[in-house]
């Protein structure tokens, strides 16, 4: 049992693979861009014409802004709501903003106009004071003079683009609604990039296939959103429409789709856009000449990379880390290291790049000597360092550093957030055997247990298994128990035309033991493999359910007949009985087993093939899913939906490419909830086990559904219009 909890937590908090590609990924946005000055000036005719206004627009600072203030004051010029909104217009986007003593000015203001109210909800926005420009937003409702207009929600919607004030801006969406400024270009892009920010693309593209008006910054907000969420074919296929449309890529577009390409590792598909910058005469800034420097490395051209390196006549450090984390990555360490040395400035971003670029050519030595290294050098660490370290001691069992970095963390007080907690949960479980390890291992169980952070919550079920592991092991220590270890399956038999136990199958068996408890009480009386190749997955199952399952019967059907041999002599070896059927799915079964199986494991040929690999004789068949994987996969669940009982339970593997959120919902359609049980990634694909079960309550009205859309359901926002504007809509500023 307690190697089975040490490799499941491994595949659930993986630390390596996962998290070196997040950083390979995103290290580009380690950096914060320079952000330019606002030109707050304006060359209004009446502005020229008045003294004190000219002068004002000359303003250096707030001192000489307030004697142009009291002048205004003396003359009466600050009752014209234009003059009053250019000295609320110095305060909020000047290099000389004080927000505070804007919105004093714009509440002392007789007849502000709207411009005012936007101009000083700009500069909140502009100066990352979210919850201050929607709070703006709320008393100019209240004051219930003057509406918003189609300036005020673009900015209303940027400052609701955050994750944890998704309620705030779907309210502003229905705002949008209200006053009817969904056909607004400006309005309808900043909506969709809203959306996208919360990761909810199926939204963003309800509201961007049923807009009726579409310019280039609405297709590069979708691209980028796909992009970020890593549906890199999605960005490539709106790119494909866009060029449809005859509208003309910018560079913002091209370093969308050039990062598509380096998700796809498609270099290829990158030269082809490399040669569309080049002939169509656009420009090659310094992103997207970083855009492409990364294309190149992550597709392994490092020779097309560092030309363009060369060739860059500013480089960036983001251009010098992408260098060294490829250099890295190849493991041409010696070149990595002398352009780390070469970075004109001292900075930890190109180190950790460094370090996370050995482990991911499994030199975990190396990048421990690196760190130390940085040390040496005076870097220092951050989170980002701390993950890569710990990723490095989980591969060495390398327990001193690990227990460094615990002191570490404890001294500079770092916050925990998933990825650094996640790591600390994977070297625990790599360490578990070191009885050294006992106190580290209770640091991060305490240090767990008392943390009070949002992402711990969508957690909590795996953390709660990780310390009940943690407890059950010291358990085990003193009491010497003797559990069973379905991980120590013995595979007595095979055949070269028979799948082998791989990624997928135990991804799947991990599934079903991280289950073991809630199959107990499901008391099932008929549990079915359909696929069964080299009986794992039901062995596993008779083992997990052991004694305590008795009662149990087991079938397990395969369109093999090699793999039902194989699968025979492997249940026997392990005393397991069981009734094996040569079929395809199911065929033949369905009358006799209709409503009867309680539980269904099935790890189905999902990789996407060309369909006419589908069901051919061989081993191909065990893993040819035909387009998009799905070909088997499709006929399965109906076939699934007629065998289970009521109280039936699915569990499915799944590729991403299968597209799940679509398998669950269509299975949602028939009445069956669903959840992710187990996700894992590999270096070729990323795996998830989808757990299905009957809950008539989740059944859909499709026709209603199709009919309403997302836009129809913002709708169900618009009465927090009240909430908003407060109890009385008299109420003045």
């Amino acid at each position: 049992m307690i190697i089975l909890f040490a490799n499941k937590f491994r595949y659930i908090y993986p630390s390596t693979a996962p998290l070196l590609a997040l950083l390979y990924c995103l290290h580009t946005r380690s950096l914060s861009p320079c952000v330019k000055p606002i030109n707050w000036n304006t060359s209004h005719g009446f502005v020229r014409k008045s003294p004190l206004l000219s002068l004002l627009e000359r303003c250096k600072s707030l001192l000489q802004l307030r004697q142009i203030q009291a002048q205004m004051v003396l003359t009466g010029l600050i009752d014209n709501s234009f003059a009053a909104s250019r000295l609320v217009a110095f305060c909020a986007l000047s290099e000389s903003r004080a927000l505070e003593y804007c919105t004093k000015m714009l509440y002392s203001i007789r007849e502000p106009n709207v411009f005012s109210w936007n101009v000083t909800i700009r500069g909140f926005v502009e100066s990352g004071e979210l919850e201050g420009a929607v709070m703006l937003y709320k008393r100019m409702l209240r004051c219930g003079v003057l509406k918003p207009d189609n300036h005020t929600y673009p900015l209303l919607l940027k400052a609701c683009s955050c994750p944890s004030m998704n309620c705030v801006g779907f309210t502003v969406l229905g705002h949008v609604l209200k006053f009817g400024f969904e056909l607004d270009i400006f309005v309808h892009n900043a909506s969709i990039t809203m959306l996208l920010s919360y990761g909810d693309l199926e939204a963003a593209c309800d509201v961007f296939n049923k807009g009726c008006v579409r310019d280039l910054v609405t297709w590069n907000a979708m691209i980028t959103g796909c992009v970020r969420r890593g549906l890199a074919n999605e960005a490539k296929q709106l790119y494909r429409e866009m060029e449809a449309e005859k509208v003309k890529p910018n560079e913002i577009t091209m370093i969308g789709i050039i990062s598509s390409c380096s998700q796809l590792q498609d270099l290829n598909l990158g030269r082809e856009f490399h040669r569309y910058i080049k002939e169509h005469g656009l420009e090659l800034t310094i992103p997207l000449n970083n855009a492409l420097m990364d294309m190149y490395v992550k597709c392994g051209d490092l020779l097309a990379a560092r030309v363009l390196f060369n060739n860059m006549a500013h480089k960036t450090l983001v251009s010098w880390t992408t260098m060294v984390l490829g250099y890295a990555r190849f493991g041409f360490l010696d070149v990595a290291r002398e352009l780390l040395y070469k970075i004109p400035e001292k900075s930890v971003v190109p180190w950790n790049a460094i370090i996370s670029g050995c482990l991911q050519a499994k030199n975990s030595k190396e990048a421990l000597a690196l760190f130390h290294e940085m040390q040496v050098s005076k870097i220092e660490p951050d989170k980002v360092t701390m993950v890569n370290c710990l990723s490095a001691c989980s591969q060495l069992g390398a327990l001193d550093v690990g227990m460094w970095i615990h002191h570490y963390i404890e001294k500079h007080n770092l916050f925990l957030d998933v990825a650094l907690g996640t790591a600390l949960v994977d070297t625990s479980v790599c360490l578990y055997s070191d009885k050294e390890a006992r106190p580290f291992l209770s640091y991060v169980v305490d240090l767990l247990q008392n943390q009070n952070q949002p992402w711990l919550e969508c957690w909590t079920p795996m953390l709660n298994d990780f310390m009940a592991w943690f407890y059950t092991l010291l358990e085990e220590e003193a009491l010497c128990k003797e559990l069973p270890r379905t991980a120590q399956i013995r595979l007595v038999s095979s055949h070269q035309e028979v799948y082998e136990p791989c990624d997928d199958s135990f991804a799947l068996v991990d599934a079903l033991l991280a289950d073991r408890n809630n199959l107990l009480e499901h008391h099932p009386t008929l549990c079915m493999e359909i696929g069964c190749g080299s009986g794992y997955v039901i062995t596993s199952l008779a083992l997990i359910l052991g004694q305590e399952g008795c009662g149990v019967n087991y079938i397990a059907t395969d369109i093999n007949p090699h793999a039902v041999r194989v699968t025979r002599e492997t249940l026997e070896a392990h005393g397991v009985g069981a009734e094996l059927i040569v079929t395809d799915i199911a065929s033949g079964l369905e009358e006799r087993l209709a409503g009867l199986v309680d539980v269904m494991v099935v790890n189905p040929p999902y990789v996407p093939t060309p369909e006419d690999e589908v069901g051919v004789e061989g081993i191909t068949s065990s893993w040819a899913g035909g387009e998009n994987g799905r070909s088997v996969i499709d006929r399965i669940l109906p076939v699934a939906d007629r065998l289970m009982s009521e109280k039936g339970w699915l569990y499915m593997v799944t590729l991403t490419a299968n597209n799940p959120s679509e398998i669950c919902r269509e299975m949602r359609k028939k009445g069956y909830a669903s959840k992710i049980v187990v996700q894992r990634s590999t270096e070729e694909e990323s795996l998830h086990i989808i757990k299905f079960w009957r809950d008539f309550d989740t059944e859909v009205n499709e026709t209603d559904q199709s009919a309403s859309g997302f836009i129809g359901s913002l709708l169900t926002q618009i009465p927090l219009f009240s909430y908003w504007r407060g109890t009385s809509s008299d109420n003045k500023c």
